[in-house]
């Protein structure tokens, strides 16, 4: 079955505890205009993707001045990294992208998810920390952002970034011709993803 991402439909999350994450889970924070994703990893630490803009412009609240005490992360630094949570939450609630959802369930009331399944706790984990040794090239906002490497992580497969399918879909509505696009984006880039992984492994 191909690897699709759900249908864009309104932006519903389902806030989750802390106590309710789990090691190997895809979570994900609403920082304004978008959200920025991420693996827990356990232990109150996260791998995450991001440019040097993510956390110092967008964020939900400012982040701290200099290193974090506890886990040394830098806001401004670019690429492949891990955080603490707080860190990677900058504040911000806390949601899990759900994944082996049916393409009903797209049109329903769900928070973000995906209709491939995701692949064992044990795996997310090590492909992630595969990427924060190797990284995971250039960042991106279309091609190659902090979703992506989410999905890759609990997938093994390249797949398009929800946040692109919703942004391309309105404006196609605006424009028009543009619907094409996040299929094109998903050819173009799922080569490039499986060299990624297989550099990494």
């Amino acid at each position: 079955m191909e690897n699709t991402p759900c249908a864009p439909r309104p932006r519903i999350h389902v806030e989750m505890s802390r106590s309710e994450i789990l090691a190997g889970d895809h979570i994900y924070t609403s920082r304004g205009s978008y959200d920025h994703h991420g693996i827990y990893i356990g232990e109150n630490r996260v791998i995450h993707f991001q440019n040097s803009v993510e956390g110092t412009i967008l964020a939900s609240s400012s982040p701290p001045v200099g290193p974090c005490p506890n886990c040394r992360y830098r806001s401004e630094t670019s690429g492949v990294v891990v955080s603490c949570l707080d860190c990677f939450l900058l504040g911000g609630k806390i949601y899990r992208y759900e994944y082996g959802r049916g393409i009903t369930s797209t049109l329903t009331k769900q928070p973000w998810c995906a209709s491939a399944a995701s692949d064992v706790p044990e795996n997310v984990i090590c492909r992630s920390k595969e990427l924060l040794k190797y990284g995971f090239g250039e960042y991106d906002v279309v091609r190659n952002n902090c979703e992506h490497f989410a999905l890759l992580c609990k997938t093994g497969e390249g797949r398009i970034s929800g946040q692109v399918v919703t942004l391309s879909s309105v404006a196609s509505v605006v424009v028009g011709g543009l619907v094409a696009v996040p299929i094109l984006l998903y050819r173009y880039n799922k080569k490039r993803w499986a060299r990624k992984l297989a550099k990494a492994t």
